[in-house]
């Protein structure tokens, strides 16, 4: 597509092969339970997951999720999709990288059976430019700093054209430190 092309070929065959990688191993573990992480990577799993319960507790205040449409964009492992899912939503969740689609599937799959209730979300390996439909929410969280920031408005105008009714798009701040972190 002319978005991909845009935002650089190269650069999503390379983020693509990371996700598909050491970089599959590396989140795997982060947004996991494990505690084999570092100090770096706890701080991301903590600010992943104050993120994901803001932005459930925005859905929650709003009416929930019962029966909406959502498109997870850069799912990672499903810690969104999961607790969406789990609240009756009908998402679609998609990440450039399949192990990270596999394993959202999953651990979403193990929640549902646990929480013995929810919808099965579909689940596809696509960059975030080939993302179509309508969707009543479009959710993008943390997903941002993987892409060049002369690209964030394009990509932010792609996502929501997606959407009937709101767009939920969190940037983790793209300081050195976290530039860094992003290879911890």
């Amino acid at each position: 597509s002319e978005m991909a092309a845009a935002a650089g070929g190269d650069e999503m065959k390379s983020v693509k092969d990371y996700f598909n990688g050491t970089g599959f191993e590396r989140w795997q573990k982060i947004y996991g339970e494990t505690d084999e992480v570092n100090k770096v990577q706890l701080d991301i799993r903590e600010g992943h997951a104050q993120t994901v319960e803001k932005v459930l507790a925005w859905v929650d205040a709003e009416g929930g999720a019962d029966g909406i449409s959502v498109v997870d964009c850069g799912c990672g492992t499903g810690s969104l999709t999961a607790p969406l899912a789990l609240r009756g939503a009908q998402v679609y969740a998609t990440d450039i990288s399949d192990a990270m689609t596999g394993e959202a599937e999953k651990r979403t799959a193990a929640a549902i059976e646990a929480a013995g209730k929810g919808v099965m979300p579909t689940f596809e390996p696509l960059d975030l430019e080939s993302v179509s439909g309508k969707y009543h929410t479009v959710a993008c969280l943390d997903v941002m700093i993987h892409y060049p920031d002369e690209k964030a408005a394009g990509m932010v105008k792609h996502l929501a054209s997606l959407a009937e009714d709101r767009v939920l798009v969190s940037f983790a701040p793209k300081t050195p430190y976290y530039t860094i972190l992003k290879r911890v």
